[in-house]
């Protein structure tokens, strides 16, 4: 019980420090019933054990009703080529499916039910299935700044391309921290904080960051800078702990 309340402090205190797919940065808000669209298309440099250069496509629907409930499905394609010592210009492809649906409790409290499916060559992640569910609150919303913490549980189940332990079932808490600043009409800041603890071992966890800058064009339109890292004290078999990616990009709202 210790060990798991101290999981869930650690997250409060991670959100200026090191920062899988985070979908918190995905997620979208409305003040009204709707259903949206957004493409996103994304040209990225990626540095771990190699150097990856790279084009990412996400594409997202929600469905909102204000102050009951928010759904949404983001589907994410990712191609790219490898750069090392040894060879170069070798496809690598990785990809997931994710879908969330947040229902309002009261006052500032949700439940969150979700589920993905993926994969991640750079990673050595043949397949990747996961669900879970979790609370989630309102820490601060202002109209420009507001803040949001969850904390939740959820099932992994990997298929790793290595020799051994390729496969693992395990059991994670899942926390976050966000902050999104919007500083004027056109320019807006995010930056998400997620711990993933074991629940049976401590020293298995992960952390990551997510930093995005998200600048306006129009009411349909923007253009991003994306600074992500991903932290994971247990990796398998000989691959970096740490993981690091820049994107640029370009949004259209439909």
């Amino acid at each position: 019980m210790k060990y798991l309340l101290k999981s869930l402090i650690i997250t409060l205190i991670v959100q200026n420090s090191f920062a899988q797919v985070n979908t918190e940065t995905l997620r979208g808000t409305s003040s009204k019933k709707e259903y949206k669209s957004k493409a996103k298309f994304d040209f990225g440099y990626e540095k771990s054990k190699d150097e990856i250069f790279d084009i990412l496509f996400t594409l997202r629907s929600d469905y909102s009703i204000p102050d009951n409930l928010h759904s949404f499905v983001i589907l994410n394609y990712q191609n790219g080529y490898k750069s090392d010592q040894n060879e170069k210009n070798i496809i690598m492809n990785k990809g997931f499916g994710h879908l969330r649906l947040t229902k309002k409790l009261f006052f500032n409290l949700n439940i969150e039910f979700f589920s993905q499916v993926g994969f991640n060559d750079f990673l050595s992640i043949k397949e990747r299935k996961l669900y879970g569910t979790g609370l989630r609150t309102t820490i601060i919303e202002r109209d420009k700044v507001k803040s949001y913490f969850g904390t939740g549980m959820m099932k992994e189940y990997e298929v790793y391309d290595i020799k051994y332990n390729s496969i693992q079932l395990l059991n994670r808490l899942t926390n976050y921290l966000t902050m999104n600043i919007r500083f004027n009409d056109n320019i807006s800041f995010k930056n998400i904080s997620y711990y993933q603890p074991s629940i049976i071992n401590r020293n298995d966890f992960r952390v990551l960051v997510d930093n995005e800058i998200k600048f306006k064009i129009n009411n349909r339109s923007s253009i991003n800078m994306t600074i992500n890292y991903r932290f994971d004290n247990e990796p398998h078999e000989n691959i970096g702990k740490s993981y690091f990616q820049i994107n640029n990009g370009f949004e259209l709202e439909f």
